[in-house]
């Protein structure tokens, strides 16, 4: 009964002995996601989880978390202001009235109240109340974000950001609000076609050289409706190579209906990683099809994988009060061989080129390694995504909102100028750290053992040549009470 009644409060990060965590503040959101599924375990049934003196060591590394933080902050304190000054209620004067209707019917005094004339009566006086008005404005125009850092041979989650660092309090335990890497789904816009080329390669109907239309593209269904792809289209053709580099959505079109199909990059997605319902139809090449941020990111890393998708993880072991271990962390038995390593190597090759000059250009503005991607932006500027590869790590980044109806305002919002950059303020505040051990090696001369056959030589190579970061362990400590 107990440890039910206080299941609802925050594991708090203190400092190890070995050196670790400060405070709960540095990863909130990675620590009320291992409550949940710590809360979860049938194996924990019988452990209080805050009294029995359990020890949790994950995978997260507090140096790559506080660097995660860092960039976060550093570009949404610039994107944050350049959103305001673009953004007009003025213009938008029916939504607003319509989001305040929704602030107003979801407060607590007006759900608490019995008659409907004291509803009315509260109603009047927050809409009349501009420090109540300007709250709601605020809050549904804050960018929001989600980054997580992934090493893809382990699946160890290194670092994770999941809201803004500048959303508006909402009292007590407002730290732990909606988590942007695993608890929201958006379409990924051009950020999914890297399925849609890898789905050609492996059935080898293209090479990076393939020769393709990218003039205007019209598809007719078979009961006679028509689709045809808006955004960037090209007259003429183009090779494979730089249609992905510019995210060409015309020959993304053409590739899914005539050199490969729906069905078939429904498959290779979910066997990558992709844990989000799919209908394979036509427009899924343009990323119309809800995923999880986290999803995409570790869909992404069995490309440096060699084909073999391996789930997120996020911990690594837990010990009871006497040392006795209850959980080792091993590589999961879901590793899916998905991929050919051919088809990666040629995967990473295009995606290199997508940041060497293409729509993710702007990570050399902050990043000079080796380095590949892909930037993604939905219909109206309501997402802007980039997900990228080193030789060793992989990371994503989403931007936007949590109400459908605000978006971003013109081209500054798309993938390339909002979400990539930070991703190379991240990458170089790795790579400059050389404590992390991260040598700063090229895509063609990482060992082959990062691209094995099969999945059982993948855990081979996971047990024998891993990164691990130092140890960073939850400790119980007294529960936080909630204020009232």
């Amino acid at each position: 009964a107990q440890r039910i009644a206080y299941s609802h409060l925050p594991i708090r990060l203190i400092e190890s002995p070995k050196g670790g965590l400060r405070s709960g503040g540095i990863a909130p959101h990675f620590v009320e996601m291992l409550r949940k599924k710590l809360a979860r375990d049938p194996n924990l049934a019988d452990y209080d989880l805050y009294r029995d003196g359990l020890t949790i060591e994950t995978t997260l590394d507090a140096r790559i978390q506080q660097y995660a933080n860092e960039a976060v902050r550093e570009q949404l304190a610039l994107f944050q202001r350049e959103f305001d000054r673009a953004w007009s209620w003025t213009a938008h004067k029916e939504l607003l009235d319509a989001i305040l209707a929704r602030a107003v019917e979801s407060h607590p005094e007006y759900l608490s109240a019995e008659s409907s004339h004291t509803r009315e009566q509260i109603r009047r006086r927050l809409l009349s109340s501009p420090r109540f008005v300007d709250s709601v404005k605020r809050a549904v125009t804050t960018v929001q974000c989600g980054l997580v850092v992934l090493e893809p041979k382990t699946g160890a989650i290194l670092a994770m950001v999941g809201s803004s660092p500048f959303a508006p309090e909402r009292g007590a335990g407002s730290r732990y609000s909606l988590n942007h890497c695993t608890e929201i789904r958006r379409q990924p816009g051009s950020a999914f076609k890297p399925f849609v080329y890898a789905a050609a390669l492996a059935d080898g109907a293209i090479e990076p050289s393939t020769v393709i239309d990218a003039s205007p593209f019209t598809y007719t269904f078979a009961d006679g409706r028509t689709w045809s792809p808006r955004g960037a289209a090209h007259q003429g053709t183009v090779d494979v190579a730089t249609a992905l580099k510019f995210s060409i959505n015309t020959v993304a079109a053409r590739l899914i209906t005539q050199y490969t199909s729906p069905e078939r990059v429904v498959a290779l997605a979910r066997k990558m990683g992709i844990t989000t319902p799919m209908d394979p139809y036509p427009a899924l090449a343009l990323g119309v099809e809800e995923v999880y941020p986290i999803d995409l990111v570790s869909a992404y890393g069995t490309f440096l994988n060699g084909g073999i998708a391996v789930p997120p993880v996020a911990i690594r072991a837990i010990r009871d009060r006497l040392g006795r271990q209850l959980y080792r962390g091993k590589l999961p038995a879901a590793a899916t061989d998905a991929l050919s390593p051919q088809v990666c190597r040629t995967m990473i090759r295009l995606l290199q080129q997508v940041v060497d000059g293409g729509t993710g250009s702007t990570v050399r503005q902050f990043y000079r390694y080796d380095a590949a991607g892909k930037t993604g932006t939905t219909n109206d500027y309501a997402d802007a995504w980039f997900v990228g590869m080193t030789p060793q790590l992989v990371a994503g980044v989403w931007l936007g909102f949590d109400d459908h109806r605000i978006k971003f305002t013109g081209a500054y919002g798309m993938g390339g100028k909002a979400a990539a950059p930070i991703w190379g303020r991240l990458m170089a505040k790795v790579y400059a750290d050389r404590s992390l051990g991260f040598t700063k090696r090229t895509f063609d001369d990482r060992d082959s053992t990062l691209v094995p056959l099969a999945p059982e030589q993948a855990r081979q190579v996971i047990e024998e040549d891993r990164y691990v970061p130092p140890p960073v362990q939850l400790h119980p400590v007294e529960p936080i009470r909630p204020q009232h």
